[in-house]
């Protein structure tokens, strides 16, 4: 199956069961096709949605289905990758990408968590730096994330 079929279908079936914190600055949107979505001012936006985990695979398979997927299909480049824990205690995968477009340099953050039945994927977009100046917002929301 090619990952691009892959991550399109994962993309298509969502349930919530999460908890996400809006960080100060940020307005919460009604936005379809996303079961949470928050922007701030500057056109920074958060994202998170609740996917089944099927096929069944694991924080690892998935990091890199989304690594390869960013790298090769969509031209970005892998920034930074660490390990994050949710408050909810699971522990996950952050993933940051940078590409420019146009010659405007954009910032893409990709966190991952896994369970036997979720795959939950946290998003946050927008200008490098306008990222850059929100990532303890980021940062909080990640770590505000909670799994029920």
């Amino acid at each position: 199956m090619r990952l691009a079929t892959l991550l399109l279908a994962l993309l298509v079936a969502g349930c919530h069961g999460f908890d996400a914190k809006t960080p100060g600055g940020f307005v919460e949107l009604d936005s379809p096709g996303y079961d949470y979505r928050a922007a701030s001012a500057d056109g920074v936006v958060l994202a998170a949605r609740s996917l089944k985990n099927s096929p069944k695979g694991t924080l690892s398979f998935y990091s890199d289905v989304t690594k390869r997927k960013l790298r090769e299909g969509d031209g970005y480049a892998l920034v930074e990758e660490r390990e994050v824990v949710a408050r909810s205690g699971q522990r996950g995968s952050m993933l940051r990408f940078g590409r420019d477009v146009g010659g405007a340099a954009q910032s893409y953050v990709v966190t991952l968590f896994v369970t036997d039945d979720r795959i939950f994927v946290l998003e946050a977009g927008g200008a490098r730096g306008d990222v850059e100046a929100h990532a303890a917002d980021i940062d909080a929301a990640i770590s505000g994330f909670a799994i029920k």
